[in-house]
């Protein structure tokens, strides 16, 4: 969606698509519309070229971050470099891929920061959540609290309508098959 809320949702969706070995693109539409206004104002070719140009979702959030910040000072390219590098901490499985790599480079070039720096700053953020994930993960243990308070504490606090958008798309992603009776079962309008 073009509103704040829907690219808001997009940001926080962020850390649980990267994960996935896609092509994740991000699009915002342009005037505030959602998808299904865009199309009826606009029509479906003008749609296929937004997707066609559509940002790397990565890129997406370097963009947010560099409209939030600037990039003009130290400390706002410090800023965008934290916000960044706290997205690729959050990311389960990430770490040492090709992929990462990848955004690494391109990130440390776009910030005019040494490469070698950035994956410094990257390694001890993962330490710092590790320490913290072992810290709930031990209180999860102790406490005995369900399966839904680690993933709170890994992603931040979710409300109950977040977790069940996820786990939803996690079932149109998985099993494609199901993707035409979701649609006659939601109301998507």
């Amino acid at each position: 969606d073009g509103d704040v809320a829907g690219q808001n949702a997009a940001e926080r969706a962020l850390p649980r698509f990267l994960a996935q070995q896609v092509d994740l693109r991000i699009m915002t539409l342009p005037g505030g519309l959602d998808p299904a206004d865009y199309l009826s104002e606009q029509g479906a070719d003008a749609f296929r070229r937004l997707i066609e140009n559509s940002q790397e979702a990565w890129e997406y959030k370097l963009q947010l971050c560099r409209n939030r910040y600037g990039v003009e000072s130290l400390d706002s390219r410090d800023r965008v470099l934290n916000e960044m590098l706290e997205l690729l901490s959050q990311v389960p499985g990430l770490s040492g891929q090709l992929r990462e790599g990848l955004i690494l480079g391109r990130l440390s070039q776009r910030l005019g920061v040494a490469e070698r720096s950035v994956r410094e700053k990257l390694k001890e953020l993962r330490k710092k959540s590790a320490g913290r994930a072992a810290v709930t993960t031990r209180i999860d243990s102790e406490t005995q609290q369900p399966k839904l308070e680690l993933f709170q504490g890994r992603y931040g606090k979710s409300s109950k309508h977040e977790l069940l958008e996820c786990e939803l798309l996690e079932i149109i992603f998985t099993t494609t098959e199901w993707i035409g009776v979701i649609r006659q079962e939601i109301d998507i309008t």
